[in-house]
């Protein structure tokens, strides 16, 4: 096994990788040290928060939303610390961390001015991850983005709540939208002031290159290049005859991905049609005005309005992927009936049990998205399932807070989202599903029926464990076995996408996360 002082002496080592293409390269590189930018600055911003303010009476907040705040600071911390480590970690070299203390410095001491530009900043991250991770073609990277982008969105929900910001909705939007490269500089521009104007160099075919060769600008954070293939590009099928071509057998997981999607989003639709339907307004006031944590900010009536605005994103989650899939020459996939009427998520009927049901079902929402992500091929659709899966994780974020629960996120770990696979989301709905009819799957899609009960989920299982389905797209690609070079003569390996995470095999956090990119390495 090779040593510690290796790992960390990879930075001098320059790889040879002929399974990458130089668009890709500068893609993952620039789109990693892109969000290390922003979550340097973020990071900073957090931690001059607290420094300015160090007890929740300082904030003008309650201990439980300064706690919040607290985990927030730290969970962009860990991003930064991760991104940077992975990059290493993959033979790279990060970008320079930015100056941030004199422009935020300018902030005074408002604490309400210190909420508003979090506030803000939280929001354009969430459309930054939401317009980047299109650009990203290692699954590895990609899902943990997506692990990152839902946690910037979950900050967002909470901020959004706390400064009644965006026309005081912690959700205003029905699919997150994306900012470019340029959208999200302007937005943040005035902070990023006292920036290295050296480029760092990095390699590629094992020529050591100056990063302003990769559309670096100094001072302004990486940019991605505008990608002209799709992210995992194999084959000669072309979609429609538009645009990049993909393989068919890509095409149609891709459906499937969308199908998958729909199952859960009818489920989520039809809690929401019949919970509302059962705990009134006037109930749900009566509930909860005693234990509202937000009272002074929003009423319980307006709290239970914007659970009804839920309910109206949910429905047109399914309206947009019944669209999407029709539009792909597919069909969607048939409403069920739910034994039980949703107790066995936990719904009695009462407004605790609305709150309590709803919490499960947008986390697992959450955790459903990040876990399938990886399995798309089309970018289009990376970034439209990244765009719900960020507004799921703003409603889960709220229901967290509602529920008075400990973090922003369900659990100990507050720092990333949670992947979940079929497996477990097929485990959370079956023991929902009442009455299914029987799915005729198209000849995209192998042919056949699926039994009633199994929807999707089966073939699903199946793609996951066998990613090269993707239209034989290589799983050693695209950072596959190369030959690196170095002034010191030493071999090593970069890294390979065959570890791209499955059935919950890889937890992203911190150290395990750099030490799964790592071990690829050793």
């Amino acid at each position: 096994m090779r040593t510690s002082t290796l790992f960390f002496g990879l930075l001098a080592v320059c790889f040879t990788s002929a399974a990458v293409t130089k668009d890709q390269f500068i893609n993952d590189l620039n789109t990693l040290n892109y969000a290390l930018a922003l979550e340097n600055f973020e990071a900073a911003l957090y931690q001059a928060y607290t420094d300015r303010f160090p007890t929740n009476t300082s904030a003008g907040v309650s201990a439980t939303f300064y706690t919040y705040l607290q985990q927030s600071r730290d969970a962009e911390k860990s991003h930064a610390n991760d991104i940077s480590g992975v990059i290493q970690a993959a033979g790279w070299i990060p970008a320079p961390a930015c100056n941030f203390t004199s422009t935020i410095n300018s902030l005074g001491n408002d604490p309400e001015t210190w909420l508003s530009t979090l506030t803000t900043v939280e929001n354009v991250g969430a459309q930054a991850y939401t317009g980047a991770v299109r650009y990203l073609t290692n699954n590895v990277f990609l899902q943990y983005a997506a692990t990152v982008a839902t946690v910037e969105a979950r900050h967002a929900s909470f901020l959004n709540t706390l400064t009644k910001a965006n026309n005081g909705s912690p959700f205003p939007e029905t699919i997150q939208s994306g900012k470019t490269v340029d959208q999200v500089f302007a937005a943040v521009a005035s902070f990023f002031t006292d920036c290295p104007t050296s480029a760092p160099k990095v390699c590629f075919d094992g020529v050591t290159r100056n990063f302003s060769v990769l559309d670096h600008a100094p001072g302004k954070p990486y940019s991605p290049k505008n990608a002209t293939s799709f992210r995992t590009p194999s084959g000669t099928y072309a979609v429609g005859g538009n645009g990049p071509s993909i393989s068919q057998s890509a095409y149609a997981q891709d459906t499937l991905v969308l199908q998958y999607a729909l199952t859960a989003e009818n489920l989520e639709d039809a809690f929401y049609k019949y919970a509302l339907a059962n705990v009134s307004r006037e109930s749900f006031i009566t509930y909860y005005d005693p234990i509202n944590p937000l009272n002074g900010i929003y009423t319980s009536g307006e709290i239970y309005d914007l659970l009804s605005v839920i309910a109206g994103h949910e429905a047109a989650h399914v309206q947009d992927l019944n669209s999407a899939i029709s539009a792909r020459g597919t069909s969607g996939v048939p409403k069920c009936t739910y034994a039980g009427n949703f107790t066995g998520a936990g719904f009695d009927g009462t407004p605790a049990g609305l709150l309590s049901a709803a919490r499960t079902f947008e986390n697992a929402g959450v955790g459903a998205y990040v876990g399938a992500i990886t399995l798309l091929t089309d970018m289009e659709l990376v970034s439209t399932a990244a765009g719900i899966a960020l507004v799921e994780a703003r409603h889960a974020a709220y229901l967290q807070l509602l529920t008075g629960q400990a973090g922003l996120l369900p659990g100990s770990n507050q720092n990333n989202d949670s992947p979940s696979f079929a497996n477990d989301v097929a485990t959370l709905i079956g023991g929902l599903l009442g009455d299914c009819p029987n799915i005729t799957v198209p000849d995209a899609l192998n042919g056949g029926s699926y039994s009633s009960k199994t929807l999707p989920f089966s073939k699903l299982q199946g793609v996951a464990a066998d990613k090269n389905k993707a239209g034989g797209y290589n799983d050693a690609a695209p950072y596959a076995t190369a030959t690196s070079s170095s002034s010191s003569g030493s071999t090593g390996t970069t890294p390979s996408t065959s570890t791209r995470a499955s059935s919950g095999s890889t937890i992203f956090v911190s150290v395990a996360l750099i030490a799964s990119v790592a071990a690829l390495l050793l």
